[in-house]
């Protein structure tokens, strides 16, 4: 099963750096990591794509909010031919391991859910 970890955010690089943080010591590799940069600022674009090279990242132009900048993330997820997206937010913490293999793994057996 291939799978996407997505990391949306507007701008708060003191909190997004926590975040993928959490996420490096808490969740397993990713066959794909993209990152949605909705702040509409370049410098804080140029400074994203700096500081998380392993990611692929979408800066919109302009602030368009949190539904335009989930929908670019799962859009960008869907391209990428994953079978499941794993979500965050830039100001969202793990505080522990998550077994990701065994949601994706519910989700596969049971596909009504989402």
């Amino acid at each position: 099963m291939s799978t996407a970890l997505v990391v949306i955010g507007d701008g708060r690089a003191e909190y997004v750096t926590q975040a993928v943080a959490s996420a490096r010591k808490h969740l397993p590799p990713f066959g794909r990591r993209i990152m949605v940069d909705d702040s509409g600022d370049p410098a804080h674009g140029t400074w994203l794509n700096e500081t998380f090279p392993e990611f692929d990242h979408v800066h919109h132009p302009q602030r368009f909010g949190l539904a335009a900048a989930v929908r670019s993330a799962w859009e960008t997820a869907l391209d990428t031919g994953a079978d499941f997206t794993f979500h965050l937010e830039e100001d969202f913490i793990l505080l522990r391991k998550i077994n990701v293999a065994s949601m994706a793994r519910i989700l596969a057996e049971h596909p009504q859910l989402a």
